[in-house]
């Protein structure tokens, strides 16, 4: 059944009954239905193909999203009944969700305690999700439904990924997935994703949700996608300063620099709640509600705290201030009791007791000095309204272009006034975070520029109010990368210029050539005009150089060259002809020179054999270790000697008596070998015979 056509006609699915369309997506339509069997409402999310569509590639992506939400069990995670094909009918059956989705809560504002509530609860949901391997990619608002208008349910796990072993990727490999003003930078890159990702997707949502606007927007999707990897993390509103660093944690470009993980970052949102007066006084909690439902309100578990400390914390501030020490009943003039010491007997022990018990208060007040200078200054609401104010002042002074003149009444004046505060107060690090991003901006700017000058201004007054900021020495890194690359610039028009003066007439110098030359400078100059001008000229050079390369007898340099030219000149017949005429000329010269040193390397190896034989003897044949026969004259008769290649040789000789003798010798390089033969039939007295005694 082709379902591309509903709502026109409703499918048939065995145990429901449609009754209404609710919804449409890329690849589904969404059926209001009752479940017969259990006499309930559920949503039916019936899969929905087009022509075009790969079919087989879409039903298993849309059941992998059933089975992958029904593997997640979690009151914030869409239920799901059923999932199955009748037909050719594929199909979901889940939790039927009637309260809308959080764009349309959006729309009509959502309260700060709302907002935290609904990021800790789809937190939890994500938490659960990850710890199957299970990452969504795709968190934004409108995959957010509520349930009874109010609980946050996470759904639509289309494009999910499940990060084992086992499983099969069905999105190709580095595709960019998910809705651009939420993903994260490495999915804008088209890097591996984590449940780092779908935190970042988070923190964009919770911005959204506290602000009324997403972080970043642009025209086009690229534009937003470009802001995820380079624009800096947006400030939020003064009374909301408490949560800027939770903010940034979660917006970090680089995913490491981010909470390791969901519970994390609750853990770390619940912290701030607990220590800032300022945000709880934005929540307006009751001060009779308990912290245990102050806390559950904001979706937060008490009963799953990390530790004790943090339970004493929350006891630390409910009591406010301590039970008030009790008054010491004076003692009357004279009295006297058990324990009395008598000043008028034990004078002296009394002085020493109470210069004793001096010491001890001073030693107490110094240790109660020194804890106090380090514990964190609990902020008033007095100065809570100051570190507004100056807030204020400072953004006012950054818009207007004013960080660091006129003094007096810049940007940097009020952060400095912050500090003066409290020094870790979040208002005063973001503002030094922000000082500090308007100064990279301004030297990389003057940097853009080429005007050294100013950059270097910038540079110096960053480093004189944080010298160790990092950015000091990335923009340092950034100069000494600029100051290279004007050095290689410089370098680049020196070479252009020889060029210049090679191909009018110049001399080439010790192991300088036109072609090399040009060709090096095609790269980086091809679009230049007057190198393009230059081009006919400097090939011409080139060609003369292999003439008179070839008129020298300097084949290889010739053959090298006109290599180079057929490389730029491709078309050009007569160069690929004298190519092929040099490489033959070449091929046969390093023969030739290949078989002259093999005739050397032999020569070089030979020894001497001398072969004798009483009375004398015809040699038959030498054969070398491989059975390889030697050369013999044609007469072969002793004394003979030979030349032969160094090593083992077997000698054969025969006399005219018909007798035969094989003898081994061994001819070492460069030596003489001797081999000395005697016949056992021939005497002293035949031997003077044959020689006429």
């Amino acid at each position: 059944m082709d379902l591309a056509g509903l709502p026109v006609a409703h499918p048939e699915i065995p145990g429901y009954q449609l009754v209404k369309q609710i919804g449409s997506g890329g690849m589904a339509t969404v059926f209001l239905a009752i479940q017969l069997s259990l006499d309930r409402r559920v949503a039916i999310k019936v899969l929905r193909t087009v022509a075009e569509d790969d079919p087989e590639r879409t039903e298993k992506r849309f059941l992998r999203e059933g089975r992958t939400l029904a593997k997640i069990t979690h009151k914030n995670v869409c239920g799901i009944y059923d999932i199955a094909k009748v037909g050719d009918i594929a199909y979901i059956a889940m939790e039927y969700l009637d309260g809308g989705t959080l764009v349309d809560k959006l729309k009509n504002g959502v309260s700060v305690s709302e907002s935290i509530s609904t990021v800790v609860q789809i937190a939890s949901a994500l938490d659960e999700a990850h710890k199957l391997g299970i990452i969504h990619r795709d968190l934004k608002p409108a995959n957010v439904m509520l349930r009874a208008g109010r609980v946050p349910v996470l759904t639509d796990f289309g494009i999910a990924r499940e990060l084992t072993s086992s499983h099969t990727r069905i999105t190709a490999e580095n595709m960019i997935v998910g809705t651009p003003i939420y993903m994260s930078p490495e999915q804008v890159s088209g890097g591996d994703v984590d449940g780092r990702s779908d935190l970042y997707a988070l923190g964009v949502m919770f911005f959204e949700l506290l602000t009324g606007q997403p972080p970043y927007r642009g025209d086009t999707p690229i534009a937003v996608c470009m802001q995820h990897l380079t624009a800096a993390i947006p400030l939020l509103p003064a009374d909301l300063a408490d949560l800027q660093p939770v903010m940034e944690r979660m917006l970090a470009k680089r995913a490491d620099e981010r909470y390791a993980d969901m519970a994390a970052f609750t853990h770390a949102l619940r912290d701030v709640f607990v220590g800032s007066e300022a945000l709880r006084y934005v929540l307006r909690f009751s001060p009779d509600m308990p912290w245990s439902e102050q806390l559950r309100d904001l979706g937060f578990s008490f009963d799953t705290l990390r530790d004790a400390d943090v339970k004493a914390a929350l006891e630390a501030q409910r009591k406010k201030q301590g039970p008030s020490p009790k008054k010491a009943k004076p003692q009357k003039p004279g009295a006297t009791g058990r324990g009395a010491t008598s000043t008028a007997t034990h004078g002296g022990w009394g002085r020493k007791l109470i210069f004793a018990g001096l010491a001890v208060v001073l030693l107490a007040a110094v240790g109660l000095g020194l804890w106090w200078s380090q514990k964190p200054r609990v902020l008033t609401a007095n100065d809570l309204q100051t570190l507004a104010l100056l807030q204020n002042e400072f953004a006012r002074r950054v818009n207007d272009d004013k960080l660091v003149e006129p003094k007096g009444d810049n940007a940097l004046h009020f952060a400095s006034a912050m500090r003066k505060i409290d020094p870790q107060s979040a208002y005063t690090t973001m503002a030094y975070s922000k000082w500090s991003q308007e100064m990279v901006k301004r030297a990389d700017a003057a940097l853009a520029a080429n005007d050294l000058a100013s950059f270097d201004g910038w540079v110096d007054a960053l480093r004189k109010t944080l010298p160790d900021a990092p950015e000091v020495t990335v923009l340092a890194e950034k100069r000494a990368a600029l100051t290279s690359a004007q050095a290689t610039e410089r370098a680049l028009q020196a070479r252009f210029s020889r060029l210049k003066e090679l191909t009018e007439g110049a001399t080439p110098g010790p192991g300088e050539s036109v072609l090399r030359m040009y060709l090096d400078l095609r790269g980086p100059l091809n679009t230049d005009p007057e190198f393009v001008a230059l081009e006919p000229r400097a090939l011409a050079a080139a060609r003369a150089r292999v003439e008179a390369a070839l008129a020298s007898g300097e084949q290889l340099s010739a053959l090298a060259d006109a290599r180079a030219l057929v490389s730029v000149q491709p078309g050009d017949r007569g160069l690929v002809f004298l190519v092929n005429d040099l490489e033959s000329k070449v091929a046969a010269a390093q023969k030739a020179a290949e078989e002259a040193a093999r005739i050397a390397n032999e020569k070089q190896r030979r020894g001497m054999l001398a072969i004798g034989a009483a009375p004398w003897a015809t040699v038959e044949s030498v054969i070398d270790s491989n059975g390889m026969r030697q050369p013999l004259p044609a007469d072969a008769s002793t004394p003979l000697l030979l030349t032969v290649p160094e090593g083992r040789y077997q000698i054969s000789v025969s006399n005219e008596g018909g007798q035969r003798r094989q003898e081994t010798v061994e001819v070492a390089r460069g030596g003489l070998a001797k081999l000395q033969l005697r016949f056992d039939s021939y005497g002293a007295d035949a031997y003077l015979q044959d020689m006429g005694w």
